[in-house]
């Protein structure tokens, strides 16, 4: 099988030879010193943390900006999604274009700059039209992120590492998920409670408190984007494919999709999971808060704090500890590894999912976030990871490109929308929000279960053959 798959690899790529040993560029990162290395993968989380407070503090705003710019549940579940969405993973492939041929340090302060700016505008709207565009403004930005920062990793570290180390840098979902609802809950309760609903900025101009909010949580995305563009280096790029010519100049995306297509038994399986687990996560931290806000009758600050702190911790915790045990079962042979955890942890998941928002008590549903969060943070330290090893370097950002267009196309752009859908005109009834959970999350976890069980003979094969480029 590994003579045919490199056989058919020497023929994507048009060349007659293929002499790269990954594993020698490999051993040159083990044998540097990493502190710098795990400095980078901070900064890095440090900026995903922002991204995902600057995405997901619209969750704590759905009753202002209903009362005040007079939304239904669809047209709330559009911002939270698909305005985001369209252009986040639209925008991602030309981003992992130039993720392979450009110096990455640069574009991911160039992200973060505008989506950071895009974030403050949507606190200058004051009507649909404008917040839906500068949503879409913050997808556009954020879909820097993730190609770079998972290609920069992977050239910072040994493969064995690369698990840890994407967990560690996509702790930064969980975190700035936690602290958009954390400090978003809190800015609302002080704005409210120090300066009123309305805030003047000079004579003439006002916002609503809801406003301030989106201006306050975007401003220091552009300190960061400052700190990166002093303090990070690009790094030299491993695990290239080389062959007699400049392969860099000639790889096209055909080039890439003939590779997905080669390795198909692998991609297939992880993109129709993914497909599955990505909407059940952000249907959870959509429309989690507003769950218990409509269900149990509890406040915008009090359930900030609440979920924000479950999210945060045990989001970070299953990102970081789904990353070591799959590095783990690598070590000791299981190239089934980034699947296995992932696929497990998903047929975890069900039960937690399902009873969740069925539980009848506050105090039982918050029980029961804590394990649904925890498991389904899995899949975003393995894949990532997966992906990573069985790519070459000069393929790694569009791959993951292609990757998060399926992730968030579907699971940020659908999974809430659908979610709105069942309460709005199925159920025509807003405090059924909680049986549109259970029956989208109950569906979509066993199906990611059984999906990325399919793959683990097509990922073990296309290590293999990562090994023998």
């Amino acid at each position: 099988m590994s003579i045919y798959l490199r056989k058919s690899l020497v023929k994507v790529f048009k060349k007659t030879e293929l002499n790269v040993d990954p594993l020698s560029s490999q051993t040159e990162i083990k044998d540097q010193n990493l502190g710098y290395s795990w400095f980078v993968v901070v900064l890095l989380m440090v900026a995903y943390t922002l991204s995902f407070i600057d995405r997901q503090i619209l969750s704590l705003l759905i009753g202002p900006l209903k009362r005040d710019l007079l939304l239904t549940d669809i047209q709330i579940s559009l911002l939270q999604g698909f305005a985001f969405a369209i252009f986040y993973t639209l925008m991602g492939i030309p981003c992992g274009r130039m993720v392979d041929k450009f110096n990455r340090k640069w574009i991911v302060a160039a992200g973060i700059t505008l989506w950071s700016l895009m974030t403050v505008s949507c606190g200058f709207a004051n009507t649909y039209f404008n917040l839906f565009l500068a949503r879409m403004g913050v997808g556009v930005g954020e879909a820097t992120l993730n190609p770079s920062a998972y290609s920069m990793i992977s050239d910072f570290f040994p493969k064995e590492k690369l698990g840890k180390a994407l967990g560690i840098y996509s702790v930064g979902i969980y975190i700035g998920a936690g602290l958009a609802y954390i400090l978003g809950g809190s800015v609302i309760a002080i704005v409210e409670t120090f300066i009123g609903p309305v805030i003047t900025i000079v004579e003439g101009v006002t916002i609503k408190s809801w406003q301030a909010t989106f201006i306050i949580v975007g401003l220091p995305g552009l300190l960061v984007a400052c700190v990166i563009a002093v303090f990070l280096r690009e790094p030299a790029r491993t695990g290239k494919i080389i062959t007699i010519s400049d392969v860099e100049e000639n790889i096209s995306f055909r080039d890439v999709l003939k590779f997905i297509w080669l390795n198909r038994k692998t991609f297939m399986p992880l993109f129709a999971g993914i497909s599955m687990i990505s909407p059940l996560g952000y249907i959870v931290l959509a429309w989690g808060p507003e769950f218990f806000i409509r269900t149990y009758g509890l406040s915008t600050s009090s359930v900030g704090l609440i979920f924000g702190c479950i999210v945060l911790v045990f989001g970070s915790l299953g990102i970081v500890h789904g990353g070591i045990m799959a590095d783990a079962m690598m070590k000791r042979g299981k190239d089934e590894a980034y699947f296995k955890v992932v696929s497990v942890g998903a047929f975890m998941l069900i039960v937690p999912v399902v009873l969740m928002p069925l539980a009848g008590t506050a105090t039982f549903s918050f029980i029961l976030l804590a394990p649904t969060i925890y498991l389904s943070a899995f899949p975003y330290s393995c894949l990532p990871a997966a992906l990573q090893t069985v790519a070459p370097n000069q393929m790694r950002g569009q791959v993951s490109a292609i990757y998060m267009l399926i992730s968030n196309l579907i699971g940020i752009g659908a999974g809430p929308v659908v979610v709105a859908l069942l309460t709005d005109r199925f159920f025509e009834d807003e405090s059924a929000l909680k049986y549109s959970m259970a029956i989208t999350c109950g569906i979509a976890a066993p199906l990611a279960a059984i999906f990325f069980r399919t793959g683990y003979k097509g990922l073990r094969a296309s290590i293999l053959n990562s090994r023998q480029w």
